[in-house]
């Protein structure tokens, strides 16, 4: 009997891992990291796939991730035959390089999102690779602090942590030296609940209207001053503005505006707010 159909859902966000067959180390190498992670930015370029973190180890990565219109078995298969591929030419060897299918888990709260976070970018901690979690490098902790730059989408998450940019950036910093009950994660890591038939999964949103807040309001979060932000909503081009531009609109995507409404606020396109987001 064949493997039950994964079901997934467009704009679900899910915790995902994979390890190596046998638990064998795939990924020793920081070369073998290094191909893996440009796959990774590869299919999320490809196929629209946001990524919120992730974290490539020894035998295994995790990533948390939303997938778009094209489906996560679509984007894993590619992401899985590349590396596949690759080890088995640069080893010289042949057969299957992961163990089974990859786990996809539902994320439906925000609570849970955070744990997700928390439990990927403490995993090189818990396994004794580096003191703390901003000394590992091969994990999206390093985008967070804006010590490097890449393709994760941090501000979603840092929008959840606070409307200040300085300060929620501080809440993520103290959250990623709280302990971590792997309770939280482990009981929801069950195969009933990874290969659920006819219950579709929750997407997590934003969109609380009640609370949602204005773009104009949206804007003054990002720690402009008066007169930066009577320039941007008048359509300044000043490349000194970029940084507020960038964080405004990824904000404010995170709310549900679509990509007309944070151009009319500040008075640009919304291709141009769609180049902003990229």
């Amino acid at each position: 009997m064949g493997r039950r159909p994964r079901v997934e859902y467009p704009g679900a966000i899910y915790h995902v891992y994979h390890r190596g067959n046998n638990r064998e180390s795939i990924l020793s190498r920081d070369q073998d990291k290094n191909f893996l992670l440009e796959q990774i930015r590869r299919v999320a370029n490809d196929f629209n796939l946001e990524v919120f973190a992730y974290v490539i180890m020894r035998n295994h990565f995790h990533m948390e991730v939303r997938a778009g219109e094209v489906p996560l078995s679509t984007v894993m298969h590619r992401l899985n035959a590349k590396y596949s591929r690759y080890y088995n030419q640069e080893y010289n060897r042949s057969g299957h390089v992961f163990e089974g299918r990859y786990k996809a888990i539902p994320i439906e709260d925000e609570a849970y999102l955070l744990t997700v976070l928390r439990y990927i970018h403490q995993n090189p901690v818990r396994a004794g690779f580096c003191p703390g979690v901003n000394q590992y490098r091969w994990s999206s902790d390093r985008e967070y602090r804006g010590q490097q730059d890449g393709f994760v989408n941090t501000s979603f998450i840092l929008g959840i942590l606070g409307s200040n940019p300085r300060a929620s950036l501080q809440t993520y910093a103290n959250l990623m030296e709280e302990e971590l009950d792997l309770e939280a994660i482990t009981s929801c890591q069950a195969p009933s609940y990874l290969e659920k038939e006819n219950e579709p999964s929750v997407t997590l949103t934003l969109k609380m209207e009640n609370t949602k807040p204005t773009l104009d309001d949206i804007l003054k979060s990002t720690g402009l001053n008066a007169g930066e932000f009577e320039e941007i909503k008048q359509g300044s081009r000043k490349r000194e503005l970029i940084p507020f531009k960038r964080a405004f609109a990824h904000k404010a995507s995170t709310y549900g505006y679509s990509l007309s409404e944070i151009g009319r606020a500040i008075n640009v396109s919304g291709s141009a707010i769609n180049r902003l987001l990229k």
